[in-house]
C-alpha cells in the first residue's frame, strides 16, 4: 500500500513516509490485523530461538545479521530483547514479550484495543473479540480463522469451469488457487519498487518492495545490499482473472484429456498475464522480452542484471473446508500442498530505460 500510493505523496519514501498521515492509518490497520492474528494463533511465537527440523532438539537463538542502529553485529535476539527506542510507563524499554498481546490479562496494559470483528460464516453470525479468552483448542482456532477469512474477503470458491478430473465429492471440484512464489532483491532499483501482474491492459495484482535509496541507506541497509538481501512472499492471482484466461482458451482445453488441462491452464496463465517491475511512481523499470506494451528491443533496452533478476514460480493449490476434531465443517478454508509449474518468466528480463507513457496501464480491479 505504501509503495502504491507513494507517487502521490512522501509515503513512498522510506525516509519520509512517517511525515504522511496515511502512514499512521496504514500502520494502525497493520497493528489491528496483527492483534487479531495473535489472538487466534497465540501458540506461534518467537520464544528464545528455533529448532532445526533434522537437529538434536537444541534451541538455536535468533540473530540480527550485521546488526542495526540499536543492535550489535550478529546480536542474539530473544522475546526479552529491548525494543529501542520505545519505553513503557516505567521508563524501561518495551520487549516483544510485553508488547505481544493488545489485551494481556496478567501484567501489561497498552492503553488501546480494537473493535470486535463480526462476519457471517455458513449462514451464522459469529465474532472474534479481543476481550474474549483466546482460543483454547484447535476447533476454536478454526472458527476464529473462518470469521477473519470472511471479514477480509476470502470467500468460498465455486467449482471450476472445466473438468480437471477431480472427484465429484471434492469440496470445490476442478477449482485451483493460482499464486506466485516470489523472491525479489531488496536493493535492486535505488528505492522502493513493485512487481505488477498485467492482464488485458490492467494491473490485476501487485507486490511491493519498500527500500531505501542508495544515498540514504544505513549501515544495516548497506550490509543487506552487499549480502544480496531479498524479500520473499507469495502473490495470489485473482480468481476472476484466471477464469478469464480459461474462457479465452476454452476450445483448446476442451480438446484435451482432463488430466492434461491443468498444465495447459498454467501455460496460458504464464502467456496471457504478463509481469513487470515499476518504481513507486509507476514508471516502468523492467519487463520480459516479447511482452512489453511500452518498449521494444530496437529501442536499446539492456538485459536486466542477473544479480537483481526476480525469481518467480507459478503454483496452484486445491481448496478444502476445514474440519474440526469431530469431523464437522468449521467454515474455515484451507489450501493443500501446491503443484508447481516452474518459472513464471520463461523469456529474458530486460531493463527499460525510457519514460513510461502515461495512461497505458490502468491500475485497478480486473473487470
Amino acid at each position: 500500500m505504501i509503495a502504491r500510493v507513494g507517487h502521490l505523496s512522501e509515503v513512498g519514501s522510506v525516509d519520509h513516509a512517517a511525515f504522511d498521515p496515511i502512514f499512521y492509518l496504514h500502520h494502525c490497520n497493520v497493528d489491528r490485523i496483527l492483534a487479531f492474528w495473535e489472538h487466534t494463533y497465540d501458540k506461534f511465537w518467537l520464544g528464545d530461538g528455533y529448532y532445526e527440523k533434522a537437529g538434536d532438539g537444541t534451541v538455536i537463538p535468533w540473530r540480527q545479521p550485521r546488526g542495526s542502529w540499536g543492535e550489535e553485529d550478529n546480536a542474539e535476539i530473544t522475546q526479552k530483547s529491548p525494543l529501542r527506542p520505545y519505553r513503557n510507563g516505567k521508563g524501561e524499554y518495551w520487549t516483544s514479550l510485553q508488547a505481544r498481546f493488545v489485551k494481556d490479562e496478567n501484567k501489561y496494559k497498552h492503553g488501546y484495543t480494537y473493535p470486535e470483528i463480526v462476519a457471517v460464516v455458513d449462514g451464522e453470525t459469529r465474532k472474534v473479540d479481543l476481550d474474549d479468552p483466546r482460543p483454547a483448542d484447535d476447533d476454536q482456532v478454526r472458527l476464529c480463522k473462518a470469521v477473519l477469512q470472511a471479514h477480509f474477503g476470502l470467500t468460498k470458491p465455486g467449482a471450476g469451469k472445466v473438468d480437471l478430473g477431480d472427484q465429484a465429492n471434492d469440496p470445490f471440484p476442478n477449482y485451483r488457487r493460482f499464486f506466485l512464489s516470489i523472491k525479489l532483491v531488496e536493493y535492486a532499483f535505488n528505492g522502493s519498487y513493485l512487481l505488477e501482474l498485467v492482464y488485458g491492459g490492467r494491473v490485476v495484482a501487485t507486490f511491493a518492495v519498500f527500500a531505501r535509496s542508495d544515498s540514504t541507506q544505513c549501515a544495516a541497509c548497506q550490509g543487506r545490499m552487499e549480502d544480496g538481501g531479498f524479500v520473499g512472499s507469495s502473490l495470489d492471482i485473482p480468481d476472476d482473472v484466471v477464469e478469464a484466461v480459461v474462457d479465452a482458451h476454452m476450445d483448446e482445453l476442451l480438446g484435451l484429456q482432463p488430466s492434461q488441462r491443468l498444465g495447459r491452464i498454467a501455460g496460458a496463465v504464464k502467456k496471457d498475464i504478463r509481469v513487470q517491475l515499476v518504481d513507486a511512481g509507476g514508471q516502468l523499470l523492467a519487463d520480459t522480452v516479447g511482452t512489453s506494451a511500452r518498449a521494444s528491443v530496437d529501442q536499446g533496452d539492456k538485459p536486466l542484471e542477473e544479480s537483481i533478476t526476480p525469481e518467480i514460480k507459478l503454483m496452484a493449490s486445491r481448496a478444502f473446508v476445514g474440519m474440526g476434531s469431530n469431523r464437522s465443517a468449521t467454515g474455515e478454508i484451507e489450501f493443500g500442498e501446491p503443484d508447481e509449474f516452474g518459472d513464471y518468466v520463461e523469456d529474458k528480463w530486460r531493463k527499460v530505460e525510457m519514460p513510461a507513457a502515461e495512461g497505458e496501464i490502468l491500475v485497478g480491479d480486473f473487470e
